[in-house]
This record gives C-alpha cells, sequence and structure tokens, in this order.
C-alpha cells in the first residue's frame, strides 16, 4: 500500500511538473509549428519518466535497420493510453486523437499540452482543415502519429481501420510507417485476458479506474515492431493506404490468448525458473536495450545489466549478448564508480567477457570495438606501461571494429582512434593531422551526433584554431536545433560541452 502511495505521489508530481511548463508554452507562445515542435519535445521526455515511474519498459524490433527520417507518419494500432506514453518516449511525435478526448476532464488539457491535432471522428466535419494541417506538420519535418482504428480494442484483433485521414498521406512524400504495439507481459509474466484488463483502456472502462490498476501493476513489457514503408503504389489511395498499413499491422500482432490457453501458459511459466531469467534471449537483450537507454539512472542501468548478464549467462556464445553486457560494464564504470579499484574491476571484466566474444566471433565489430575500449580503459587504471604495451593491439582492434561497423557507438571506433591519436605524445605516435582525420570520419559517418563535432572542436581549440573550433562547435549545437534523430544520450551531454567551448573560443578563454 506504501509503494503504492509513493508511486502515485511520484506520478502526479511528474505530471504537474508537465502541465505547469506545457501550459506556459501554450500561453506564451503563439500557435505555430515551433510551438508544436517545443511540446512534441517535452511530451518525449516527459513520457519517459512517466513510464519509468510506472515500471513500463519497451523493446524495440525494427523491421528496417534504419531510423524512420523527420516527418514520418506513424500508424498504430491502439488499445491503451499507454499506447501514446510508449510511442512518444520512442519516436517524438505530434498525436492525432478525437475531440471526445478534448473535451474529457483533465485528460483533455494534457493533450492540449502535448500538442495534439484534435479531430471530430463521427462525422467529416473539419476533415480539410485537419489534413491540411496533418500535411503541414509532415512538410515542416515534424512526426505524426495516428491510431487509425479511431478508438481502443480488447488486444484480441486489429480493428478496421478508418481511412478519412490518412488522405494527408496520399500524393506526399512524407515516409508512412506502420507500428504494431505488442503487450508482452504484466506483473513480470505474460498477459492474459485477465492482467490485459489492468493496461488496456476500452468499452465503458473509467479512467480513474485504469489509473488505479496502472498504480498496482508492475514489470509491464511492451513490444513495438517498427514495419517496413508502405511503398509508392501503396499511399496511391487512402483505402489502398488504410488496407495495406493494417494488414502489415495484422501479421505483426499478437493477440491476447483466450482466457483458457492464456491459464495454460502463465501456469507453464511458474512453473519454470523464475520470471526474466527464463525469458528468450531476444526478449532479455530487448529489455536491456529499453532500460540502457536511460542509463543516466543508476537503477535502469543496473537493471540492463542484469538483463544483459542474464542473456549473457542464457547464451555466453552470443556475441550480442556479450558486447551489450561489456558495454554496460562500461557505462556504471565511467558513470557511476569512483573509487579506482573498483573501476578496474569492472575494465577488466568487460575485457574478458569482449574479448572471448571476439575470438568466437573476429568479424563482430562491436565486440572488437569494446574489447579495445576495455583494454585501454584497463591499462590505464593498471599503469601506464601497460597501456603503452596494449597500444598497438588497441588501435588494430578498433580498426578492424571501423571496417566490420563504423556505426557502432556513434561512430566510435573513429572517434576513440582520433582521441588516441590527439592524446599521445609525437614519440608515441601521437599525430594531431590522423586525429583530425578520424574526428572528419566520425561525422561523416554520424552526422546527427553532437559528440563527434565536440571531439574535433576540442582538437581545434587545442591547437589554437579558435575560428575553426567555434564553427564546428555551432555545427554540433545545430543538430540539437533542427531536431534531428537519433541523438544519443552522449550526444545530449555533449551540447553543454560544445557551448561552453563555443563561449570560450569566442571570449579567448583557452579551453579546459
Amino acid at each position: 500500500m506504501i509503494t503504492r502511495i509513493l508511486k502515485a505521489c511520484s506520478l502526479f508530481t511528474a505530471i504537474l511538473f508537465h502541465f505547469l511548463v506545457a501550459s506556459s508554452l501554450l500561453v506564451l507562445l503563439p500557435d505555430s509549428s515551433y510551438r508544436r515542435h517545443l511540446l512534441m519535445k517535452w511530451m518525449h521526455h516527459c513520457s519517459r519518466i512517466i513510464l519509468h515511474l510506472l515500471d513500463i519498459d519497451f523493446w524495440i524490433e525494427d523491421r528496417t535497420h534504419y531510423h524512420p527520417p523527420n516527418g514520418t507518419l506513424f500508424l498504430a494500432n491502439h488499445v491503451s493510453y499507454i499506447d501514446a506514453l510508449i510511442l512518444a518516449a520512442q519516436y517524438p511525435s505530434v498525436f492525432v486523437t478525437s475531440n471526445e478526448v478534448k473535451e474529457t476532464f483533465f485528460l483533455g488539457w494534457l493533450a492540449r499540452c502535448a500538442g495534439c491535432i484534435f479531430v471530430e471522428r463521427r462525422g467529416l466535419s473539419g476533415l480539410k482543415e485537419n489534413v491540411s494541417e496533418i500535411r503541414q506538420l509532415l512538410a515542416s519535418g515534424l512526426n505524426v502519429i495516428i491510431f487509425p482504428e479511431g478508438t481502443t480494442g480488447n488486444g484480441s484483433q486489429v480493428l478496421p481501420f478508418k481511412n478519412s485521414l490518412l488522405e494527408a498521406a496520399v500524393g506526399l512524400e512524407a515516409e508512412v510507417r506502420p507500428i504494431c504495439v505488442n503487450y508482452r507481459y504484466c506483473n513480470g509474466e505474460p498477459i492474459s485476458p485477465q492482467t490485459s484488463r489492468l493496461l488496456f483502456y476500452y468499452g465503458e472502462m473509467k479512467l480513474l479506474d485504469q489509473l488505479a490498476h496502472l498504480l498496482a501493476v508492475s514489470e509491464v513489457v511492451v513490444e513495438l515492431i517498427l514495419l517496413p514503408p508502405l511503398s509508392a503504389s501503396e499511399q496511391s489511395s487512402r483505402k489502398t493506404l488504410a488496407l495495406a498499413s493494417r494488414e502489415s499491422i495484422a501479421q505483426a500482432f499478437k493477440p491476447i490468448l483466450e482466457t483458457t490457453v492464456a491459464v495454460l501458459i502463465v501456469f507453464l511459466f511458474l512453473a519454470t525458473p523464475r520470471t526474466f531469467a527464463s525469458a528468450p534471449l531476444k526478449q532479455l537483450i530487448a529489455q536491456g536495450d529499453s532500460a540502457f537507454g536511460r542509463r543516466n539512472h543508476k537503477d535502469t542501468l543496473e537493471k540492463a545489466l542484469t538483463f544483459y548478464e542474464q542473456a549473457w549467462q542464457k547464451s555466453p556464445e552470443t556475441s550480442e549478448a556479450a558486447w551489450k553486457y561489456s558495454m554496460a560494464l562500461h557505462s556504471l564504470a565511467t558513470r557511476f564508480t569512483s573509487d579506482d579499484s573498483a573501476q578496474r574491476d569492472l575494465f577488466e571484466k568487460g575485457l574478458e567477457i569482449a574479448r572471448q566474444a571476439a575470438v568466437k566471433e573476429p568479424n563482430c565489430g562491436q565486440c572488437q570495438f569494446w574489447t579495445a575500449i576495455h583494454m585501454a580503459q584497463y591499462g590505464e587504471k593498471v599503469g601506464v606501461f601497460k597501456m603503452i604495451s596494449s597500444l598497438s593491439e588497441i588501435k588494430e582492434r578498433l580498426e578492424q571494429a571501423a571496417l566490420l561497423n563504423p556505426e557502432h557507438a556513434m561512430a566510435g571506433p573513429y572517434r576513440v582512434l582520433g582521441t588516441i591519436y590527439q592524446s599521445l605524445p609525437g614519440i608515441l605516435g601521437g599525430d594531431n593531422e590522423k586525429a583530425a582525420t578520424y574526428f572528419q570520419k566520425a561525422i561523416a559517418t554520424s552526422p546527427n551526433e553532437a559528440i563527434n563535432y565536440l571531439s574535433m572542436a576540442k582538437l581545434k581549440a587545442q591547437e589554437g584554431e579558435s575560428i575553426a573550433a567555434r564553427e564546428i562547435a555551432q555545427a554540433g549545437l545545430q543538430t540539437k536545433e533542427l531536431g534531428k534523430e537519433p541523438i544519443s544520450l552522449e550526444s545530449e551531454e555533449s551540447f553543454f560541452e560544445l557551448q561552453k567551448l563555443l563561449t570560450d573560443c569566442t571570449t579567448g578563454i583557452a579551453p579546459d
């Protein structure tokens, strides 16, 4: 009971804070795409906080393996208001919702604070204006999310799609991406018709009842499946678009099992060694990925470590489980461990895990990368001679990682190689020209990641080239101003340093 009260207080505080900031934006700024952009970004950050407070995790299966561009129209199935929080947490977007929501006490004002577009679901009133508004937002580079079912379902099937609002995508160059939302676990067990009623919101259910249920549940896991974009022919009319997107989502949809089957599955699940430790390998890794996305909080980073470790123990020969476990150990060492001895132990453990994975799978670029990173930092903790003796192997592994997977860790192989050549004295092979070349490759490989611009700007400032350093710092800051995606946590943390470096170069203060 006390836990539920604390959870309710934390949730209320978070929602109130979101409400106050968003209300200020609504009052102080005129209605414009810029205001919507700010509300959208604010909703993105608040959704992550609220999901964390509610103990709701999600993982993503991307069936195209490339990030949707800005100005994408997402179409998703719909069973709960939680859907909007999860989608907003992953893809900052403007939501399209009904006037009924707008007129609902409290919920309507929250929807306004999120920058939603309100439409009349029961008629054609204002349809042209709604379609025009959606088109304008897409053309301006803002993502839009529509729930084409027009209502929430009970999770047994994907309801027929209403196609009127999909006219916004016809003849437009915007990418249309279906997303399937599957609820997989509740209270640490596979979801069933009984537990689904604690999460879903449909029919005559009351909003306050669902909120009470959300405070009582824990260990909720939701799966997002990002499906391939629709083709030009599928976007030729709103009817073909509705049919194609629904078919795509329906094929990926996992309906809530009938009661008898669900009870049997839950019984078998409970009869096996406990909960997530016995979950399929892919799910453990995905749950680790979801928690690792919030690695700036120690509790969620430790949760990611637990999932990755379980995946690694379940399948030590799987390289993905190994390098992600090694990566999370590095994050724990550098973010939340101040004691040198404890750091050294974490680096040593991460090195052992990544190196074993690299031996088993030499063509795993991520394994080579994290072996090199841990080797360098472990050597630094043990002593400078250990670091120097390992230097050749570190550079070789980073070069191999750059060939195999240059995009990993925001173009990490190139950026770390650049840092090595920048940091070494000339007698040991230090070379600022080589460093600049690698930093340029990092920027070219991951141009939306501010951390790469920061590395290059620091080099130029160190060389006394203040004008070049300012220009590069401005380019790095612009990645935030333009709202480009993806922006990693490390790049978000780099914005402060970029701004400080820009100020120092402008005022003539030598950079740190």
